[in-house]
C-alpha cells in the first residue's frame, strides 16, 4: 500500500516537471522565432526592413510632338492641315527667295514598322544619353506624399553620394530634376516649410535659357531584391537647332542676326506633375551663329521657355554676297512650338533664275552663277535669244591664257595678235580652282567678270537642260549651229552657245603657225581658266553631247584659239 502511494507521488512529480519543461521549451521557441524575424527584417527579408536604392540615369528624351497646325498664308476656311513640318516661303527681293522649314526631330532608333504606325502627324521621342558630370536631385515622398529626404547626385559618380536607404514593402514617390548642368542645381521650394508635401513642392525662378529636365515615378519597394531607380529625364523646355544654307546662290553668308520671340525669362515647375508656370512677359531670345564666310552657317541650339501657336523667327540682318537686308517680322510667323519638343529650323536661300543686267552686261543667273548671255566680243545690236543666229551674235576668238582677241566673229584667219609662244602658268586665275581670283593683267573679261572654272561649267550643265537649235553643217559660213542651255528652275531663262569652231596650229620644225577656222557650225567650245600639268580643260559641245573636256598634256595646245563666255566674279 505504501509502495503504491509512493509510486503515484513519483508519477505526479514527473508529470509536473515535464509540464514545466514544455513551458520552458515553448518560451525558448517563441524567443527564437522572434529573433529570427528580427534578423530577417534587418536583412531586408519578407515583411518590413530596410533596402538601399540603386540610383542611375538611363537617358533623357524630347517628347513626341503634338499635332502641329500648319497655318498657310491664305488658308481655306474650315480646312485644317496637320503635320510635324511647318513650311514658309519668303520672297527676299527680285533675286532671292528664302524657304523655312520647322520640323520635329524624330528618333532614328525606332524600327520602320513602328515608325509607320506613328504616322505623319506624330513624331517619336528622341532619346539621348545624359552627359557625365551632370548634377541632378532625387526627392523622396511617402505614400501620403509627405516629404522624407533628398539626395544630390552627379551622373557617373552616383556611388559618391550617401546611400538612399528606405523601408521595404512601402510605397514611395521619387521626383528627380536637373538643369542638365555640371554646376547648377536649384533647391526645392516648399509652400509651407512646416508641412512639406509633394503638392506644395516646386522649383521657382528657373532661368528659361537652361535645359530643365524632370522625372517622376511611384514605386513599391520589394523585399529580398535590389530596388532600382532608373531615371529617364523629359526635357521641359523646347530646343531648336537653326541652320541657313546659301549653297545654291554661290555666295557666302557673312552676316545673320536673328531671334525667336514668345520666350519667357523664368519658369516655375510643380514637382507633383511637372507642370510649368511661366512668369514675366514674352521676350526675344537671340541666336549665335558660327561658320560665317562659308555657304552654310549653324546656330548654337537654343532653349525656348514657351508654348505658342503664334511664334515668330525674325531676321533683322542678312548678308549673302550682294544681298543685304532684313526680313519682315511676320514673314516667318504663326509657328507652333510645344514645350519639351526638339525642332530643326532649316533655312535655305535660293536664287531666282532670271535675266538681269550685271556691271553693264546682259546676263542670266542660273543656280546662283551669273553668266554673260553672249560670248565675249559678240555684237550688242541683236538680242542674244533671237534665232537664227547671224555672225554678229558670235564672239571673238582667244588663245588660252592671253588677253588680246586673235580673230573676229566671222573671220576665217587669225589677226596679228596671234602668238606662237604658249602662255605659261595660270595667267587667267591667280587663285585656285575652288577659289578663283581674276588676274586683270591677262583676263580679257570685262569688269566684274572673269573666265570661268571647270566646276562652274559643270554647275551650269547640272542645272540646265541642253537642247539643239539650227543646223550643224561644218561650214565657215554656218553661224546657226547652237546649243541652248535652259534653266531647270525657270524655262524662260536660257543661255545660247553658238558652235563657233576654233583655230588650231601647225608645226614647222620648232616653230608654230596658225591654221584657218575649223569646225564652225558643227563644234562648239569655250576655254576654262586653269590647267593642270599642261592639260587644258574646256566646255565641249557637239550636237549629241555637252561635257567639260580636257586635252593634253601638251603646252602647245594653249596656241589654239576658241571663244570665251565670262562669269561674274
Amino acid at each position: 500500500m505504501k509502495e503504491t502511494l509512493k509510486n503515484r507521488q513519483l508519477i505526479e512529480l514527473c508529470r509536473s516537471r515535464m509540464s514545466n519543461l514544455f513551458s520552458t521549451l515553448s518560451i525558448l521557441t517563441l524567443l527564437l522565432l522572434i529573433s529570427s524575424c528580427s534578423k530577417n527584417e534587418a536583412e531586408g527579408g519578407l515583411g518590413m526592413g530596410k533596402t538601399t536604392m540603386n540610383v542611375s540615369v538611363a537617358s533623357d528624351k524630347f517628347e513626341a510632338a503634338k499635332d502641329i497646325q500648319i497655318k498657310a498664308s491664305t488658308p481655306k476656311k474650315g480646312v485644317n492641315t496637320v503635320s510635324t513640318v511647318q513650311r514658309k516661303l519668303v520672297a527676299l527681293n527680285d533675286e532671292f527667295t528664302l524657304s523655312a522649314e520647322l520640323s520635329v526631330v524624330q528618333s532614328d532608333s525606332l524600327p520602320n514598322t513602328q515608325r509607320s504606325l506613328i504616322g505623319s502627324t506624330k513624331a517619336a521621342s528622341e532619346t539621348n544619353d545624359v552627359n557625365s558630370g551632370v548634377k541632378y536631385k532625387v526627392a523622396v515622398y511617402d505614400a501620403d506624399e509627405k516629404y522624407l529626404t533628398e539626395r544630390d547626385y552627379v551622373r557617373g559618380q552616383e556611388s559618391s553620394t550617401a546611400e538612399l536607404t528606405l523601408e521595404s514593402g512601402k510605397t514611395y514617390t521619387f521626383v528627380v530634376y536637373s538643369l542638365n548642368s555640371a554646376s547648377s542645381l536649384p533647391a526645392i521650394t516648399f509652400a509651407d516649410p512646416t508641412s512639406k508635401t509633394l503638392a506644395t513642392s516646386s522649383i521657382t525662378g528657373i532661368n528659361g535659357n537652361t535645359d530643365l529636365m524632370y522625372f517622376n515615378t511611384t514605386k513599391v519597394l520589394t523585399s529580398g531584391a535590389t530596388n532600382y531607380l532608373s531615371i529617364v529625364f523629359a526635357h521641359k523646355f523646347s530646343q531648336i537647332n537653326v541652320s541657313m544654307d546659301a549653297t545654291a546662290t554661290g555666295y557666302n553668308i557673312t552676316a545673320l542676326t536673328s531671334n525667336f520671340n514668345s520666350h519667357y525669362a523664368t519658369a516655375n515647375i510643380n514637382l507633383a506633375d511637372g507642370s510649368l508656370t511661366r512668369s514675366g512677359t514674352a521676350q526675344n531670345v537671340n541666336l549665335t551663329f558660327s561658320g560665317f564666310g562659308t555657304k552654310i552657317v549653324t546656330a548654337t541650339p537654343v532653349s525656348l521657355n514657351t508654348e505658342t501657336t503664334t511664334g515668330s523667327f525674325v531676321i533683322s540682318n542678312l548678308t549673302i554676297g550682294p544681298l543685304n537686308q532684313s526680313i519682315p517680322a511676320d514673314a516667318i510667323s504663326d509657328l507652333e512650338i510645344m514645350p519639351g519638343v526638339k525642332y530643326n529650323l532649316s533655312l535655305t536661300i535660293n536664287p531666282k533664275d532670271i535675266y538681269l543686267t550685271h556691271n553693264g552686261q546682259l546676263a542670266a543667273r542660273i543656280n546662283g552663277d551669273i553668266w554673260m548671255r553672249s560670248n565675249l566680243g559678240a555684237g550688242t545690236t541683236r538680242d542674244p535669244d533671237v534665232t537664227p543666229y547671224i555672225s554678229d551674235q558670235h564672239g571673238y576668238y582667244y588663245q588660252w591664257g592671253k588677253k588680246p582677241a586673235v580673230a573676229a566673229r566671222a573671220a576665217n584667219t587669225v589677226n596679228t595678235s596671234w602668238s606662237a609662244t604658249p602662255a605659261a602658268g595660270n595667267p587667267w586665275n591667280s587663285g585656285t580652282q575652288a577659289a578663283p581670283v581674276k588676274n586683270t593683267t591677262s583676263d580679257p573679261c570685262p569688269a566684274g567678270f572673269r573666265v570661268p572654272t571647270a566646276a562652274e561649267y559643270q554647275n551650269l550643265i547640272n542645272w540646265t537642260i541642253q537642247t539643239n537649235s539650227g543646223s550643224f553643217t561644218n561650214s565657215s559660213t554656218n553661224f546657226n549651229g547652237l546649243k541652248v542651255f535652259t534653266s531647270k528652275r525657270n524655262a524662260n531663262v536660257k543661255l545660247i552657245f553658238p558652235f563657233q569652231g576654233y583655230f588650231t596650229y601647225t608645226t614647222s620644225g620648232s616653230s608654230y603657225r596658225a591654221s584657218g577656222i575649223t569646225d564652225r557650225g558643227s563644234y562648239g567650245s569655250a576655254w576654262v581658266s586653269d590647267r593642270v600639268n599642261n592639260t587644258f580643260r574646256y566646255l565641249r559641245m557637239t550636237s549629241t553631247s555637252v561635257t567639260v573636256g580636257s586635252n593634253g598634256p601638251n603646252a602647245a595646245l594653249a596656241l589654239q584659239a576658241t571663244c570665251l563666255r565670262c562669269i561674274a566674279e
